[in-house]
């Protein structure tokens, strides 16, 4: 009984001597569409099995790191960044939003593409490691900027994205770093949408990733920029002496995106984190766009000619 209906089944779908012209050229093209969704199948089936071979490894490793930073003087400010190098030297930092999933090393070379496809042990992966702009100083740098890729599977600063709502920004309004000289904690006062290429907003690209600044007043200027086009208002004010981090992480809504999440180190008398005030935070009513968001969603773009 299963070979008759095999027999039949397979003469339903190949090409016969007893079929019209029409009718070959009709399963003929058939049977490529069942090809090309077998093929594609199996290859999309392949990538995710990779991807999640990869995560698994990149986990592991992750703890194994974790383990190293935890393992210290619980009397003591100060993290044994020496053990960390003896797995990865270019390891400067390590980054903890808490309550979410960033919790890695931050690298750094001079070179910022190596990290895009390079994971902790500096084997080549697509999901990449976090790292800092090969300009900054973590030390002294005014402003410190850390890439890292936006993924399907939450690894890596996709969750960044998720402070355009501003519940997520009451939920995680502090971001901790650590360095070898201990741990500074950051207050989190924009999120915005940014293009990576100057083309994308009538020429202009504002340098979000800028490390120092000549005088006090452009610092302002470049934080009032920021206040601007952050799609959140929060209840965070910055002074002229404050050092900022910056997050940057791919964008998909347009080709080029970036979403760019700043915040301010807490002053040493400022008190405990958990003054800040986020019910006071709300949306931007009117954020500032790049030009090329408002051509991707067909509204007018209401900034004239940046300057």
């Amino acid at each position: 009984m299963f070979k008759y209906y095999l027999y039949k089944f397979l003469r339903a779908i190949f090409p016969s001597k007893e079929n019209t012209k029409k009718t070959i050229i009709l399963k003929s093209i058939s049977l490529v569409a069942i090809v090309g969704i077998i093929i594609c199948s199996i290859w999309l089936g392949s990538i995710e099995v990779e991807h999640a071979v990869l995560k698994h490894e990149n986990k592991a490793i992750q703890n194994v790191m974790q383990d190293i930073l935890d393992n210290r003087d619980p009397e003591s400010e100060l993290y044994d960044f020496e053990l960390l190098h003896e797995e990865n030297p270019d390891i400067r930092a390590w980054i903890v939003i808490p309550g979410t999933d960033i919790n890695y090393p931050i690298c750094q070379t001079d070179n910022n593409d190596y990290y895009l496809n390079h994971n902790f042990n500096k084997k080549f992966s697509p999901f990449g490691t976090l790292f800092f702009d090969s300009q900054n100083n973590v030390a002294s740098s005014q402003n410190l900027t850390v890439y890292g890729h936006s993924l399907k599977n939450s690894q890596m600063f996709t969750n960044i994205r998720k402070y355009a709502k501003l519940d997520y920004y009451k939920e995680h309004p502090i971001i901790q770093l650590i360095t070898p000289e201990g741990m500074v904690e950051y207050k989190v006062f924009a999120a915005m949408v940014m293009n990576a290429v100057p083309e994308d907003d009538n020429g202009y690209l504002y340098p979000f990733m800028q490390t120092d600044f000549t005088r006090q007043r452009d610092f302002i200027n470049w934080v009032e920029e920021a206040f601007e086009r952050s799609i959140i208002h929060t209840p965070v004010d910055i002074l002229p002496n404050d050092r900022i981090l910056t997050l940057s992480t791919c964008g998909y809504e347009f080709k080029n995106q970036r979403f760019v999440v700043m915040a301010r180190q807490i002053r040493v008398d400022e008190g405990e984190t958990s003054d800040v005030a986020v019910d006071e935070a709300k949306r931007n009513p009117n954020p500032r766009y790049p030009k090329k968001w408002y051509d991707t969603k067909k509204i007018k773009y209401p900034w004239g000619t940046q300057s």
